[in-house]
Protein backbone atom coordinates (compact mmCIF):
# COMPACT_ATOMS: atom_id res chain seq x y z
CA UNK A 1 0.00 0.00 0.00
CA UNK A 2 1.41 3.14 -0.79
CA UNK A 3 0.68 6.21 1.24
CA UNK A 4 -0.23 9.72 0.14
CA UNK A 5 2.35 12.52 0.52
CA UNK A 6 -0.36 13.81 3.37
CA UNK A 7 -0.35 10.16 4.92
CA UNK A 8 3.58 10.08 4.38
CA UNK A 9 3.25 13.79 6.34
CA UNK A 10 1.00 12.41 9.32
CA UNK A 11 3.21 9.16 9.53
CA UNK A 12 6.10 11.06 10.24
CA UNK A 13 5.13 13.83 12.56
CA UNK A 14 3.38 11.05 14.52
CA UNK A 15 6.61 9.27 14.75
CA UNK A 16 8.39 12.26 15.83
CA UNK A 17 5.84 12.71 18.46
CA UNK A 18 6.00 9.44 20.28
CA UNK A 19 9.97 9.56 19.85
CA UNK A 20 10.04 13.12 21.80
CA UNK A 21 7.33 11.58 24.35
CA UNK A 22 9.62 8.63 24.99
CA UNK A 23 12.66 11.05 24.84
CA UNK A 24 11.32 13.41 27.47
CA UNK A 25 10.24 10.33 29.11
CA UNK A 26 13.60 8.82 29.53
CA UNK A 27 14.99 12.24 30.51
CA UNK A 28 13.00 13.04 33.35
CA UNK A 29 13.44 9.10 34.59
CA UNK A 30 16.64 9.77 34.73
CA UNK A 31 16.25 13.14 36.66
CA UNK A 32 14.27 11.20 38.87
CA UNK A 33 16.72 8.96 40.03
CA UNK A 34 19.87 11.26 40.33
CA UNK A 35 17.75 13.62 42.27
CA UNK A 36 16.67 11.12 44.54
CA UNK A 37 19.71 9.67 45.19
CA UNK A 38 21.53 13.66 46.09
CA UNK A 39 18.51 14.30 48.04
CA UNK A 40 18.99 10.89 50.34
CA UNK A 41 23.03 11.22 50.43
CA UNK A 42 23.70 8.15 52.52
CA UNK A 43 20.41 7.97 54.20
CA UNK A 44 17.94 5.23 53.75
CA UNK A 45 15.34 6.07 51.12
CA UNK A 46 11.68 4.66 49.13
CA UNK A 47 9.65 6.25 46.95
CA UNK A 48 5.62 5.67 46.60
CA UNK A 49 3.79 6.85 43.75
CA UNK A 50 0.17 7.29 43.08
CA UNK A 51 -2.42 4.79 43.16
CA UNK A 52 -5.64 5.78 41.66
CA UNK A 53 -8.69 4.53 43.18
CA UNK A 54 -12.14 5.68 44.89
CA UNK A 55 -9.19 7.58 47.37
CA UNK A 56 -6.18 8.23 45.69
CA UNK A 57 -3.30 6.85 47.63
CA UNK A 58 0.44 5.83 47.71
CA UNK A 59 2.03 2.69 46.98
CA UNK A 60 5.82 1.72 46.77
CA UNK A 61 7.37 2.21 43.44
CA UNK A 62 8.12 -1.65 42.30
CA UNK A 63 10.20 -1.52 38.84
CA UNK A 64 11.60 1.88 37.25
CA UNK A 65 9.00 1.44 34.23
CA UNK A 66 7.35 2.79 36.55
CA UNK A 67 8.91 6.06 36.35
CA UNK A 68 7.90 6.23 32.91
CA UNK A 69 5.15 8.80 31.40
CA UNK A 70 2.24 8.05 31.86
CA UNK A 71 2.42 5.81 34.74
CA UNK A 72 4.05 8.45 36.51
CA UNK A 73 1.43 10.60 37.26
CA UNK A 74 -0.93 11.92 39.76
CA UNK A 75 -4.89 11.73 39.04
CA UNK A 76 -6.72 14.71 37.79
CA UNK A 77 -10.14 15.75 37.78
CA UNK A 78 -12.70 18.49 39.84
CA UNK A 79 -12.45 15.73 42.60
CA UNK A 80 -8.69 15.91 43.45
CA UNK A 81 -6.59 18.64 42.11
CA UNK A 82 -3.47 19.13 43.35
CA UNK A 83 -4.09 16.97 46.23
CA UNK A 84 -1.60 13.91 45.45
CA UNK A 85 1.64 13.97 44.33
CA UNK A 86 3.12 12.02 41.49
CA UNK A 87 6.04 10.23 43.47
CA UNK A 88 6.65 11.08 47.15
CA UNK A 89 10.53 10.41 48.01
CA UNK A 90 10.30 9.36 51.56
CA UNK A 91 13.66 9.83 53.36
CA UNK A 92 15.07 8.29 56.49
CA UNK A 93 17.05 10.21 59.22
CA UNK A 94 17.75 8.35 62.48
CA UNK A 95 13.57 8.73 63.25
CA UNK A 96 13.01 11.61 61.48
CA UNK A 97 11.06 11.32 58.14
CA UNK A 98 11.52 13.93 55.62
CA UNK A 99 8.79 13.80 52.04
CA UNK A 100 9.93 15.25 48.77
CA UNK A 101 7.44 16.04 46.11
CA UNK A 102 8.19 15.16 42.29
CA UNK A 103 7.85 18.25 39.89
CA UNK A 104 7.66 17.47 36.08
CA UNK A 105 7.87 21.51 36.04
CA UNK A 106 11.06 21.84 37.81
CA UNK A 107 12.35 18.08 36.88
CA UNK A 108 13.35 17.66 40.82
CA UNK A 109 11.70 16.52 44.15
CA UNK A 110 10.99 19.59 46.24
CA UNK A 111 10.63 19.04 49.74
CA UNK A 112 7.14 19.16 51.40
CA UNK A 113 6.91 21.58 54.08
CA UNK A 114 4.61 20.51 57.26
CA UNK A 115 2.16 23.20 56.88
CA UNK A 116 1.91 21.64 53.39
CA UNK A 117 1.66 17.70 54.43
CA UNK A 118 -1.55 19.34 57.09
CA UNK A 119 -3.70 20.49 53.76
CA UNK A 120 -3.31 17.20 51.84
CA UNK A 121 -6.27 15.14 51.08
CA UNK A 122 -4.10 12.32 50.50
CA UNK A 123 -1.55 11.06 54.01
CA UNK A 124 2.15 11.14 53.11
CA UNK A 125 2.79 8.60 55.41
CA UNK A 126 5.19 6.04 54.23
CA UNK A 127 3.85 3.27 52.23
CA UNK A 128 7.28 2.08 51.02
CA UNK A 129 9.89 0.60 53.27
CA UNK A 130 13.16 3.36 53.35
CA UNK A 131 16.28 1.32 52.03
CA UNK A 132 19.54 1.98 51.53
CA UNK A 133 20.23 2.10 48.10
CA UNK A 134 16.33 1.32 47.09
CA UNK A 135 16.15 2.59 43.04
CA UNK A 136 19.45 0.28 42.21
CA UNK A 137 17.72 -3.14 43.83
CA UNK A 138 14.47 -2.32 41.85
CA UNK A 139 13.49 -4.63 38.70
CA UNK A 140 12.91 -2.89 35.56
CA UNK A 141 9.83 -4.51 35.12
CA UNK A 142 7.57 -5.89 37.85
CA UNK A 143 5.74 -8.75 37.47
Amino acid sequence: MKLSPAGKDLAALSFLAVGTLAGWSAYAARNLVNDAEVKAGNHPYCIQVTHNGAQPSYSPLRSMMQLAWPSLRSPSGDVFPHYTFHAVLVVLDGEEKSFFNWSYHKNAFDLVRPDTQKRLVTSLEPSCIPTSRFLSRLPWLSV
